[in-house]
Parts: C-alpha cells; sequence; structure tokens
C-alpha cells in the first residue's frame, strides 16, 4: 500500500512540464538521478510513466471528464489522476494499485477522497466510456484530436 518511487518520480516531472515548461527529457533524467538507487525497472517505470502520460493527456482528460470536472482541479490533482487513468487504461498494474499510488501522491484529505473515488469509477466503468467520436459535446476536428493523441 502507498506510493512507489517510479510514481512519485513521475509526478514531479509530469509537475515540471506543466507548470515550468520543463522538456520531459531532461526533467526525467534529473529526476531519476535526484531519487538514487532506483532499480531499471523502476527507472524503466518511471520514464513509461512520464511519455505515457504526455503522449495520451487529451485520451485521459477526455477519459477522465466523464467522471468528474478537472478544469476546477488543481494542478497536482490532475497530474494524479493522469497517472492513475494512465495505468488503468493502458498499463497491466492492477487496478487496487493504480489507485491507491495515485491517491497516496495527494497530501489534501478530501483531495484524497477525490481521487478515489474517479479512479475507482474509471476502474469500473472503462467499458462504458464514450469514445471521441461518439461524444456529443466534441465536434469532429476535436474528437479527432482526442483519438490521434494516442
Amino acid at each position: 500500500s502507498g506510493v512507489t518511487a517510479p510514481v512519485v518520480v513521475a509526478h514531479r516531472v509530469l509537475l515540471r512540464c506543466a507548470r515550468d515548461g520543463a522538456f520531459a527529457d531532461r526533467a526525467l533524467s534529473s529526476a531519476i538521478e535526484g531519487a538514487g538507487g532506483l532499480s531499471g525497472g523502476d527507472r524503466a517505470l518511471a520514464t513509461e510513466l512520464v511519455y505515457g502520460v504526455l503522449r495520451h493527456t487529451r485520451s485521459l482528460d477526455h477519459s477522465l471528464a466523464q467522471l468528474a470536472t478537472l478544469n476546477r482541479t488543481a494542478l497536482p490533482t490532475a497530474v494524479a489522476l493522469r497517472i492513475g487513468a494512465y495505468e488503468l487504461l493502458h498499463l497491466s498494474t492492477p487496478d487496487h494499485a493504480a489507485v491507491d499510488e495515485a491517491v497516496s501522491l495527494i497530501g489534501a484529505k478530501a483531495q484524497r477522497r477525490f481521487v478515489n473515488g474517479v479512479l475507482r469509477n474509471l476502474a469500473r466503468g472503462r467499458g462504458r466510456l464514450v469514445s471521441p467520436d461518439a461524444d456529443p459535446r466534441l465536434g469532429a476536428r476535436a474528437a479527432l484530436a482526442v483519438r490521434t493523441s494516442t
């Protein structure tokens, strides 16, 4: 139970990219060095999480927006949700572990409950998500942008 080092590294890197416009490769290299003692597997997972979330941000946000209002969500919480959603939708991480790790990234109790609820709902309902093409909120261009962000 709790957060693992690769998830912490990925969260820090993704926050730096979003807040400061940092280049992912440099921020990731620096964060992995700063974490010290990460195994090869942990470095690989941190790398996969960072690049996977960056590559799929639009589609992850589209999926998450079906379950929660994200535009008022604090950036650290939004990044934790994206990491959890990426693990649930694109990796073979067990549902409980993906949810628990994302929740553990957040300090505030109310935000922890929010992340837990959204990701548990995503895990249970991922088969019922509306595709970008079938989403009435999206025009053709926006649907194409979401669909091809993968």
